[in-house]
């Protein structure tokens, strides 16, 4: 009996070896027959194997943090300051011959593609009230419209650490000024990853939209690259909307805008705007 007791132990110091020496994913199989002592050896062993891989696996899955948006706010203009169209910017980024973005600044070409069928759609308008600059954040998975970009120009900053977006209708009757006040809104609240473009509007007078709106995201924004975007050629320079969703920009006609039924267009208490004349 006692040799027998001898060899059992020696036989589990012979696994309990064995099973620190191997891999947990390379373990072999016990043959022996089963009783109590290995039944406790096989606890000990799967045991170890499933907090390691329940730990492997928190270390790859990230939490997911969930991240307010900035809250709409309101700015009141900045009186006798000057309107951006008031100031005659060099013709640095627009090639008018097209109202395309110049070559040499490497812009995106935006596909066509049609307005989403399944979600709500937010519009923001130059045209309906409140008018003038108008800007909206929304997470990634909405869905952020504009058109009618003429002496206007439009901008994307998408923070994806955030899951959040923003699309900024720039009209140049207001200040750079009070249009830094929109930007900084959400540039002091966005991470510092941010994927930045500028979109062209139509008229010759949107090269000193454009340009303050570089001048302005330089100076908020300076570790970002400022990118570039211009409208697919399936679209007629005069019928171009653009849009956000899932942090990519996209395009399509006015008239498909215009007749989407599932659209909002500029919901009081969703967009950020500036307080000026035209609109009190």
């Amino acid at each position: 009996m006692l040799s027998t007791g001898l060899d059992k132990i020696n036989e589990l110091r012979t696994i309990k070896n064995e099973y620190s020496a191997r891999s947990y994913n390379q373990s072999p199989k016990l043959t022996y027959p089963l009783d109590s002592c290995e039944f406790s050896t096989q606890r000990q062993e799967e045991m170890p194997k499933n907090r390691v891989l329940t730990m492997i696996k928190a270390f790859f899955v990230k939490e997911k943090k969930e991240y307010p948006l900035p809250e709409p706010i309101v700015i009141n203009y900045t009186p006798n300051a000057k309107a951006i169209g008031s100031i005659p910017a060099a013709n640095r980024y627009v090639d008018w011959d097209n109202a395309r973005i110049l070559k040499n600044l490497n812009p995106v070409t935006l596909k066509k593609k049609e307005l989403p069928k399944d979600k709500k759609l937010l519009e923001i308008s130059n045209f309906v009230y409140p008018s003038g600059s108008i800007m909206a954040t929304t997470s990634l998975d909405d869905c952020i419209a504009t058109g009618k970009l003429l002496q206007c120009a439009g901008v994307a900053i998408v923070d994806k650490t955030k899951n959040q977006q923003t699309l900024l209708h720039c009209y140049p009757g207001d200040s750079q000024e009070d249009v830094e006040a929109l930007l900084k809104h959400v540039t002091d609240n966005a991470g510092k990853d941010l994927d930045i473009t500028i979109i062209t509007g139509a008229y010759d007078s949107c090269e000193d939209t454009i340009s303050c709106l570089v001048d302005t995201l330089k100076k908020l924004s300076p570790n970002n690259k400022i990118k570039f975007a211009n409208f697919s050629k399936d679209v007629r320079i005069f019928n171009r909307a653009v849009v956000l969703e899932n942090g990519k920009l996209t395009c399509c006609t006015n008239d498909e805008l215009e007749n989407n039924t599932a659209k909002i267009t500029n919901p009081l208490g969703k967009i950020s705007y500036i307080k000026a004349p035209y609109n009190s």
